[in-house]
Formats: structure tokens, C-alpha cells, sequence
């Protein structure tokens, strides 16, 4: 829990609370009952942020971390470490269900209390940013309700502390022996959906990554960082029967990672109407190079 001090004005017979203009009413709420600390939200699709109770004194108490909701896209599954609408562990406890932020109620969660990740409230390596700790020794994973999606098709990652490894870190992967691929190999990073590709970088433990593929076949695209690569052969495979984060499908590959976001989309993301200003977020708020 985090506290700070906000220029606020407090009407002491309602107790509602008016922040001042040169606070941006979009990403805030606008007034607070202090008998009940129940939030009144205005703006539409952009009030899901901030925080849940403000003292009679005037200071604001909330929890999670000052970040905007990422722009609006139509996601087949999305997993968000700083999603408002989620209930999350308190820092350094274990997770065992991620909220599905598409609001397809496909939360991935995981059963074996010894094999749940851990949530990070303040990530330093992304902008200290929320994030969910996977650690490969500890043969961590979540994993969603059964869904499909066909080629074209797109996974977003946002993540960082992927050391990657010969074997290759699994990060996000279909339930299936013939669904798509991402992993972290100790050369860079591995797209998989029948044939293989990596793409190389410079792999680091700290280093907070946006790392895109949109499968399509011979005409599939991969990026990460900065680096956009196109017209690679990726096959044909698709998502069949969900998908594990942290893990391969069959949960016998594991990977490390501290994931702030996860996307899984029905089509080529990057022709969305708001991939460009999703970049820009991902950009701003986690501190990582962009295509």
C-alpha cells in the first residue's frame, strides 16, 4: 500500500472529495464517500485505475501502481499485472488466478499451491510497474479455460528478467503439442508454430521487453524491442485448448520471467486501429523500446 499527498478539496459535511483540475479527472476518480471509502467513477472506458480509500485528512491511500489502462483493444485473452478490476496478492504472494482483462472470463489460474507464481507490486525494471514472477526452478505456471484461436493470430508480451537458456524459457505457449510458441533462448527470443525462428538480442536479466508475433503462416511477423521482422515462415499452427503462461503446454518446459502483460489476439495486432498508441503506452509506461 502506497501513500501520498494529493491536492485535494474536502466538502466535511458530504465528505466527498473534488480533486483539483491540474489532475487529470480521466485517469482519476473524481469523488469519494468518506463514510463508506465507495469510489464514484466517471469517464468511461478509462475509469478502471486508482485508488480505493481516501482518509478524512485529505491523504490519499491506494493500491497497485499509477499507471493507465493500456488503449483499448479487442483481445482473444489478456492478462494485465496492473489490472484494477482484479484482486491481487498482496507483494511477494503467490498468485493463484490472473483475471482474463479482455473481460472473456478466461482467468489462468493454477491449482498446485507449490507451482503458483508470485506477484511483484513494483517491478524496478519496468518502470515499477506490477508484474508476476515466474521462476523456472519452481516449475511455475498459470493456465487458462480451454479456447482457440486461428491463425492470423498475435501474442503481446511486456515483460522483463528473462535470462533465457539452451533449452529456451517458455513464456507463453498454446495448451497443445500443435499450438504457437514464445520463448526466451539464451541467443534471444523463439517463435514457434510448426517451424522455429529466433530472433536474436542481447539477453539480460533486467532488461523490461515488448516482444510481439503475429503468426500468419510464410507472411508471420516477430518483434522485439525495436527490431521488427517480416515475411518469416512461422507454420501453421494455432491456439487449441487455451493457454499456459510461464510453461509449455504439456507443463514439462518451464521459463523465467516477471510478465506485466500478456495479449492474445485474433488477427495481425499491429493492424489494430490502436497498436500505434498501445506502443506508445507500453512505451511510456514500462520503460521499453518499441518497434
Amino acid at each position: 500500500m502506497a501513500r501520498r499527498s494529493w491536492p485535494i478539496a474536502v466538502n466535511p459535511v458530504s465528505g466527498a472529495v473534488t480533486y483539483d483540475a491540474e489532475l487529470s479527472t480521466t485517469l482519476l476518480p473524481v469523488s469519494v464517500n468518506h463514510q463508506t471509502n465507495a469510489v464514484a467513477w466517471t469517464g468511461g472506458a478509462t475509469t478502471d485505475k486508482w485508488p480505493v480509500s481516501v482518509t478524512l485528512a485529505g491523504e490519499l491511500s491506494y493500491s497497485g501502481s499509477t499507471i493507465a489502462a493500456p488503449p483499448a483493444i479487442t483481445w482473444a485473452a489478456a492478462y494485465w499485472a496492473s489490472d484494477p478490476l482484479w484482486t491481487a496478492p498482496a507483494d511477494g504472494a503467490a498468485v493463484a488466478s490472473w483475471r482474463d482483462f479482455s473481460g472473456n472470463a478466461l482467468d489462468a489460474a493454477q491449482g498446485t499451491s507449490g507451482k503458483r507464481p508470485v506477484y511483484v507490486a513494483a517491478n524496478a525494471n519496468l518502470n515499477g510497474q506490477a508484474s508476476i514472477s515466474f521462476v523456472k526452478a519452481n516449475s511455475n505456471s498459470l493456465v487458462t479455460p480451454s479456447f482457440a484461436v486461428s491463425q492470423p493470430l498475435s501474442v503481446v508480451l511486456i515483460a522483463s528478467d528473462m535470462p533465457g537458456s539452451v533449452a529456451g524459457d517458455r513464456l507463453v505457449s498454446g495448451i497443445t503439442a500443435v499450438s504457437v510458441q514464445v520463448w526466451a533462448a539464451s541467443t534471444g527470443f523463439s517463435f514457434f508454430a510448426g517451424s522455429v525462428i529466433t530472433q536474436t538480442v542481447t539477453m539480460g536479466v533486467g532488461t523490461g521487453r515488448l516482444v510481439t508475433a503475429v503468426f500468419n503462416g510464410t507472411n508471420s511477423k516477430t518483434s522485439v524491442e525495436s527490431t521488427l521482422n517480416t515475411g518469416v515462415s512461422l507454420g501453421t499452427n494455432t491456439i487449441a485448448g487455451g493457454v499456459t503462461l510461464g510453461a509449455r503446454g504439456d507443463d514439462l518446459l518451464f521459463g523465467d520471467a516477471k510478465i506485466a502483460f500478456v495479449g492474445i489476439y485474433s488477427g495481425d495486432v499491429t493492424g489494430d486501429g490502436n497498436w500505434s498508441a498501445f506502443r506508445s503506452w507500453a512505451s511510456s509506461s514500462y520503460g521499453v523500446a518499441v518497434p
